[in-house]
């Protein structure tokens, strides 16, 4: 920069002119570098980095337990079926879940402080049965076979949906004065995790038995810290609000395509020796997941319906193409985890999302995420297992890779492709999304070109003909011409009864946020 001033001065530019500018331009970066710094330590406060580490130890949980592509073979008692471990813990998800969805949704429920002593005895006794079944070969060391790992899925599975639902919880209560700050930590949290993923793998059983029981003993006591840090309160109670049908089929779809993955490339690196390291390698997809959130949440600012049926799902059926065309299973599984991962973050938002929007949602909308996806996910694992479809690999992945691409493109282009939570942008501010989810709203309603719908949004912001066409590099009659369009359509004849317009349907956003459709 100083370079840049210099020539400025040695072509004659005028010296305290120069010097003005420098001193300007100079201020401006220190002021910029204040702000960075200011808001890094905002944020970087001792509530925020524990909810940040918790989470990235909840993501490491969930790989470990219920995501990870191994081959565990799982006898109950001789003489039974094998089935792979996953799917046993994965069903006991799927029933806690619906266990604990159908108490929120039914039942009154206990006093707040029975129901955290209720938390607290849960966790203690999973993790003293979880220890007990381990040691009764002899030794601690993270192994389980026979009964003994049968009870161990099932607990796993039980705690992972308690914890879920929980976390979904605290969340769900802090969205609603941060909603932005818990976007950013669901995706700097995963990020974290993978570290935990690798030595989980690397390092011996007891490592990873260790870590996962201090997680769940630490849980309760964590959870309660900042509760009382962030100042949260309970959720209200839930006004009876129906199961939104779009959104279960988005996550039975997103988890049968996960747990058929899963089961394809576990049998890929079951089948080949020396193959067992692309197990824990695949865990980088977690990373590539976040990346490509940041860019789609905070750079392009995609809404919703943009976030998981354009990007999530084709993501996912890249990585079934991968495979069918391409041969390669790591690759393939990096691409759909990275996908499922995607989504299920973009998933996780907008469930605070809801929770924020409708009163009492917080209660029981990640208790159904949970057990729908748990379910769908081992439905997956059965069908590969069960059914034998690893021979017809090929096959099998053409035909998930076009049923995604299916769903994703029916679902983005559905009858009501406008919904409230569809076109809501999780990294915009609060007052930008309803202003622009107002004004799209209304360019759908009066079929406004995207031109015209381009010059309807400024217009509400407030800016003149000329700054519009300033903004869109168009010329001023053209800017005219649109708005002619546009106050016709509308049938208002100035700018201020335009805005006019705007405000009365945003007020009326706000106010529909007990009636929000899913």
């Amino acid at each position: 920069m100083n370079g840049f001033f210099h020539t400025l001065r040695s072509h004659g530019f005028d010296r305290k002119l120069v010097h003005s500018l420098a001193t300007m331009a100079t201020g401006g970066v220190m002021e910029r570098r204040r702000m960075d710094t200011k808001r890094l330590r905002t944020w970087a406060t001792v509530p925020n980095v524990v909810l940040c580490c918790m989470l990235a130890l909840f993501w490491m949980f969930l790989w470990v337990t219920f995501q990870s592509p191994t081959n565990l073979p799982l006898e109950p008692y001789p003489g039974a079926p094998i089935v792979p471990a996953r799917f046993v813990s994965l069903l006991s998800m799927a029933v806690g879940g619906i266990a604990l969805l159908v108490r929120a949704r039914t039942a009154a429920g206990k006093p707040a402080r029975m129901a955290r002593m209720a938390l607290y005895g849960a966790c203690v006794v999973a993790s003293v049965l979880l220890v007990a079944l381990d040691v009764l070969d002899g030794e601690y060391d993270g192994d389980f076979v026979g009964t003994p790992f049968f009870a161990a899925c099932v607990l796993w599975g039980a705690v992972g949906a308690l914890v879920y639902t929980e976390f979904g919880r605290l969340f769900s209560a802090l969205g609603t004065a941060r909603f932005r700050f818990c976007v950013a930590c669901c995706i700097i949290s995963v990020v974290c995790s993978l570290p935990l993923h690798l030595a989980a793998w690397y390092l011996h059983g007891e490592f990873r038995e260790t870590v996962v029981l201090l997680f769940i003993v630490t849980f309760c006591p964590v959870l309660d810290y900042l509760r009382r840090a962030f100042a949260l309160k309970e959720p209200a109670s839930d006004r009876q609000t129906r199961i939104p049908v779009k959104f279960v089929l988005t996550l039975l779809v997103l988890g049968l395509a996960l747990g058929m993955m899963q089961g394809l490339f576990t049998a890929f690196t079951a089948a080949i020796p020396g193959k067992s390291d692309l197990n824990p390698l695949s865990s980088l997809g977690f990373v590539v997941a976040s990346m490509l959130c940041f860019a789609a949440v905070f750079v392009a600012r995609m809404d919703f319906n943009r976030l998981i049926y354009q990007v999530g799902f084709p993501f996912m059926a890249l990585g079934f193409l991968v495979v069918a065309v391409g041969g390669s299973s790591f690759f393939g599984y990096l691409f759909s985890l990275a996908g499922y991962q995607f989504t299920e973050l973009c998933l996780w938002v907008l469930c605070i999302y809801l929770a924020v929007q409708i009163r009492g949602v917080g209660r029981w909308v990640f208790a159904l995420l949970c057990c729908v996806t748990s379910f769908a996910q081992a439905l997956g694992l059965g069908l590969v297992d069960g059914v034998d479809l690893v021979e017809l690999q090929r096959e099998v992945c053409v035909v998930v890779g076009a049923t995604l691409l299916a769903f994703g493109l029916y679902s983005v282009t559905s009858k009501n492709p406008y919904e409230s939570w569809g076109i809501m942008r999780p990294g915009e501010s609060d007052e930008a999304n309803v202003l622009e989810q107002a004004c799209e709203l209304i360019a759908v309603e009066e079929f406004f070109t995207p031109r015209e719908k381009d010059v309807f949004l400024l217009l509400a912001q407030g800016h003149n003909r000329m700054a519009v066409s300033q903004r869109l590099v168009v010329s001023e009659n053209t800017v005219k011409t649109h708005m002619s369009n546009i106050y016709q359509k509308l049938g208002v004849h100035t700018q201020q009864e335009l805005i006019d317009a705007v405000e009365a349907r945003c007020k009326e956003l706000r106010e529909r946020g007990t009636k929000l459709e899913f």
